[in-house]
């Protein structure tokens, strides 16, 4: 079992070999022993061998005295993983069906980084829905809903200034205690654009596709809707209430912005004019 240490996490990883993975996973590797330990491990069937209650039409969960074990379910009613959660979340096993076929790794994926995330909850981390890029030693964070178009801004951004790197292209994590910063994950969607670095954060922008390229100003509760639909929807309570915390903190915190846009090279001047008071290339920035 390989330890990696994503943010300030100490996490033993096995795992099938998957050589795309392992890629991705490489640069977070480290000698540090683990504190959390994740197994995957690949069965030709998954049984539902407790007594379980609905979650919802595609999920049954058992709440034991130690641990929580959770199946999720295609769409014929077949069960296709099952996963063991230790009460602290230290010990995750996590079982996925040959039945996934071509998807298998993919599922992996997915769901090594959902239950990497509840571990990220619990430690005070923040996983928002979001594009995170670095420019100037600051992340800029795009967040919006799949589809809305978080990297056509953020790919706006890196034509327009090359040095420009990519933070994390989904999922990055932010811890706000004195100061919010912005941490690369491995999970990063589908482009796999990541670095195991971190960042003071500058700004986040909720997105929405519009006519006109518009900033638009929000209430501390607009703000708080906003980033509770972007945030990872944890499966437990304890980091439900954890989450709330966070969001609260982070708002007191840290300039949130909506920002109505059009997919254009305008979408780029316009929003670099609001948060540095010049266009790009102009000396003598104001913020």
């Amino acid at each position: 079992m390989k330890t990696y240490e994503i943010a300030s996490i100490l996490l033993g990883l096995d795992h099938p070999f998957n050589p795309l993975w392992d890629e991705q996973l490489a640069p977070y590797e480290t000698t540090k022993a683990a504190i959390y330990q994740m197994t995957v491990r690949f069965v030709e069937e998954i049984e539902v061998q407790e007594e379980v209650k609905d979650y919802h039409s595609l999920m049954k969960v058992h709440e034991g005295k130690d641990k929580k074990v959770i199946y999720t379910f295609n769409k014929k009613a077949v069960p296709i993983s099952r996963v063991e959660l230790s009460n602290d979340l230290k010990r995750i096993t996590i079982f996925l069906s040959n039945k996934l076929g071509d998807n298998l790794f993919m599922m992996e994926y997915i769901v090594t980084g959902l239950y990497f995330l509840e571990i990220a909850l619990s430690c005070g981390y923040l996983p928002l829905h979001a594009s995170a890029i670095i420019y100037q030693n600051e992340a800029l964070l795009f967040s919006a809903p799949s589809g809305v178009g978080k990297s056509t801004q953020a790919n706006l951004w890196k034509k327009n200034i090359p040095e420009i790197v990519f933070l994390n292209d989904d999922k990055p994590l932010i811890l706000c205690k004195d100061q919010a910063l912005v941490f690369g994950t491995p999970w990063s969607g589908k482009t796999f654009r990541n670095v195991n670095v971190s960042a003071a954060l500058k700004t986040i922008v909720f997105l929405k596709q519009g006519p006109i390229n518009e900033i638009i100003s929000l209430s501390d509760e607009d703000k708080m809707i906003h980033l509770f639909k972007n945030t990872h929807r944890s499966q437990i309570l304890i980091n439900q209430e954890v989450m709330i915390e966070s969001i609260k903190h982070l708002i007191g915190r840290t300039k949130i912005i909506a920002y109505s846009c059009t997919p254009n090279q305008d979408a780029f001047t316009t929003l670099y004019l609001f948060l540095y008071g010049k266009e790009y290339g102009t000396k003598n920035n104001l913020n």
